[in-house]
């Protein structure tokens, strides 16, 4: 088929898309770790190569693949992003590409108690609902600061929410145990 293009070939790309591929250039999808670890090898040395072997996939992809051009690919003529290993880089960018890896920080993760409240609306039909108050004990985790999503434990069960919809009555300083006051009133129901 021919719509102002080179043609395809067979239903898989066209012309131009599979003339990119013998120039070096392909979907990200198709940049592997060995991929982008061969170019470096082959444009900066074996050395280079040693030394970004420890980095991810993905900042291997940021680092040294660029955008190229796009084409044609598959059987209803999708337009595909096409990148290319980039040959230009100095010494001083490589050596600044190892210490963005060495600044970034490792994830801290800090599990977090907490007394909360929360409403809920319960009832079988929209002109029946009625808004409830629970309590409950919560427990999440918070990556570099950022809250993941809640268990929280009351008397109707356990729940997952977002950290939005509830409202922390009391930080806990650890996850309290079974036979305690708080738990027994908030989780068992018991007073």
């Amino acid at each position: 088929m021919y719509y102002g293009n080179s043609g395809y070939i067979g239903q898989s790309m066209s012309v131009r898309a599979h003339e990119a591929y013998d120039m070096g250039e392909m979907p990200l999808s198709k940049w592997t770790k060995t991929a982008i670890l061969e170019n470096i090898g082959e444009v900066y040395g074996e050395e280079q190569k040693a030394r970004f072997s420890a980095f991810s996939v993905k900042e291997l992809r940021d680092y040294f693949v660029i955008y190229s051009s796009w084409h044609h690919t598959g059987e209803y003529f999708n337009c595909t992003d096409f990148y290319a290993f980039d040959s230009s880089l100095t010494p001083e960018v490589l050596a600044g590409f190892e210490h963005k890896k060495a600044e970034r920080k490792k994830a801290e993760i800090v599990t977090r108690w907490a007394v909360v409240s929360f409403d809920r609306w319960e009832g079988r039909f929209s002109h029946y609902k009625t808004c409830k108050h629970y309590r409950g004990i919560a427990t999440w985790q918070e990556k570099n600061g950022k809250p993941g999503m809640v268990t929280v434990q009351y008397v109707n069960g356990t729940e997952q929410m977002r950290r939005s919809s509830i409202h922390i009555e009391n930080d806990l300083a650890r996850k309290p145990r079974k036979n305690e006051k708080i738990y027994k009133q908030l989780v068992l129901g018991s007073n």
